[in-house]
């Protein structure tokens, strides 16, 4: 898409979120466009922060303040709010009716997603080959202990779309699957990895088990998360997806800890900066060429309780390390 300016200068995609901006910037003065284009940061109407804390989302008009929770789908709230006069009203209500602010998202139904049927739990032991060889890997290997895989209901598929892997489900925070993926256990396997077809990512990974009023850490796969084994989301990947981003903006939790992979340092950059925006106090787990799995739990205490502060210096400072 084209960028546009907007008349306060923010470049934002298209023409429809350059009108809404236009609009929300006549009752609530200049917005902060997000690195990633898709939220604008306003002065809450509400509670009158001294910081930018209304985010608004661009495509869809869904928006809340992350101090005192003023919320709601459209944008009409925040005129009505403001005391906007008649012309804004207007202006938006021409806006709705040129273009969709509805959300384009494709979503699993929450009951649908099951684990595979040829899943089996790990424990009891059998002398079964394939079992022998899933807690062989997950235990000498990946040095997991029986509490963890207990703990975390992990187990194995002898047969079917993941035979011969490992499954790490994961649970939301009413114990219900919100996510699984598998991971081969043979050394000279073509496939490593499996993820559920149509499995929607925009959750929290193992949700169940964390605690919002404490540190938080965020790393890559599920052996990370267990590995490290204090608070730690797995993300499945790179990204921190909305819900996750939303929740950690909204929630108490003060200390935020980033234990990406080191190839994925300019997207630990970006998330650091942006919930920073939000207030809160973002770490840089540096494990080097290893993750927190290979480090092992007493390497990852040391480097956890050595870590310091992020400050927007140290964020300058990285990524200028990042294009040398």
């Amino acid at each position: 898409m084209i960028r546009i300016l907007s008349t306060s200068g923010v470049y934002v995609e298209n023409m429809k979120e350059q009108q809404l901006i236009e609009i929300l910037e006549g009752v609530l003065g200049n917005a902060t466009l997000t690195r990633d284009g898709d939220e604008a940061l306003f002065y809450c109407p509400s509670c009158k922060h001294h910081k930018k804390k209304l985010s608004v989302n661009l495509p869809t008009q869904k928006f809340q303040c992350w101090v005192c929770g003023f919320k709601g789908h459209k944008a009409y709230r925040i005129l009505k709010k403001t005391n906007a006069s008649p012309t804004h009203y207007t202006r938006l209500q021409d806006l709705n009716k040129s273009f969709n602010f509805k959300e384009k998202k494709t979503y699993i139904k929450e009951d649908s997603l099951q684990l595979p049927k040829e899943f089996n739990q790990l424990y009891p032991l059998t002398n079964d080959p394939t079992h022998t060889s899933a807690v062989k890997y997950l235990t000498e290997i990946r040095g997991l202990t029986q509490l963890d895989c207990i703990k975390y209901n992990i187990g194995f598929c002898r047969d079917g779309l993941f035979k011969n892997m490992i499954i790490f489900p994961s649970y939301d925070s009413e114990g219900n699957l919100n996510y699984f993926v598998g991971r081969s256990f043979l050394a000279d396997s073509y496939i490593k990895h499996r993820q559920p077809k149509g499995a929607n990512k925009d959750m929290i990974g193992f949700e169940f088990y964390i605690n919002w009023d404490l540190p938080i850490i965020l790393c890559e796969s599920p052996l990370d998360a267990i590995s490290i084994k204090r608070n730690a989301i797995p993300l499945y990947g790179k990204k921190i997806h909305d819900k996750l981003m939303s929740k950690l903006m909204s929630s108490s939790v003060k200390q935020i800890y980033l234990a990406l992979d080191a190839d994925a340092m300019s997207n630990a950059l970006e998330y650091a900066e942006k919930l920073m925006s939000f207030g809160k106090e973002v770490f840089i787990l540096d494990f080097g060429d290893k993750d927190p799995n290979d480090t092992g739990f007493t390497d990852i205490i040391s480097i956890f309780h050595s870590s310091k502060k992020l400050k927007y210096s140290d964020i300058i400072k990285r990524k200028l390390l990042l294009i040398r």
